[in-house]
């Protein structure tokens, strides 16, 4: 998946919650726009479950 994709799930409208999947299984929850800030080469999601910010690479594989 690259930064683009990830964008257009974001502004999709309307709005369609999405699970945002990384490559080492861990899994986040986006409910709405407001919990991810994307960057050229990173994403930054907040957890619900947790309150915790994740930091991850936004270039993964896209079989991932």
């Amino acid at each position: 998946m690259n930064v683009n994709v990830i964008r257009k799930a974001l502004h999709k409208q309307p709005f369609e919650s999405f699970l945002f999947r990384l490559a080492d299984r861990r899994q986040f929850a986006v409910p709405h726009p407001d919990f991810v800030a994307v960057s050229n080469r990173r994403v930054l999601v907040i957890n619900l479950q947790d309150e915790q910010c994740h930091l991850a690479r936004a270039i993964v594989d896209r079989f991932h």
